[in-house]
């Protein structure tokens, strides 16, 4: 996966090559920048999954984003909400991240009413 700016996200498929589901995150210094990639990946596909009128599929990955990358940051309970997942993950961060600007306002536009 690469994010570019825009925010435009580059997915990398190799038909045939499984990829297992990786375990949760290990929060520390050196992974923080991988797990900000992951995250504004994520939620960006979510809020369009949202925009979109998936609730169960958002539902499921919500629950799935808890488990892999939220839980090992601190959050408890997993939140119902991309909007929720989206504060529960700002409210642990100190300073954006040029990703966080490039994705953030595509995210809040697709959350709006």
């Amino acid at each position: 996966m690469l994010m570019l700016r825009g925010p435009v996200k580059v997915d990398f498929l190799f038909p045939g090559r499984p990829n297992p589901p990786a375990p949760p995150w290990r929060v520390s210094a050196l992974t923080l920048p991988a797990i900000d990639a992951h995250f504004w990946d994520w939620i960006l596909w979510l809020a369009s999954k949202h925009r979109a009128g998936r609730g169960e599929l958002v539902a499921e990955q919500l629950r799935s984003m808890h488990e892999h990358l939220l839980e090992p940051m601190g959050v408890e309970p997993a939140p119902p909400t991309v909007a929720e997942a989206l504060a529960s993950y700002l409210a642990r961060r100190q300073t954006p991240s040029a990703l966080e600007r490039e994705v953030r306002p595509a995210v809040e536009v697709a959350l709006e009413p």
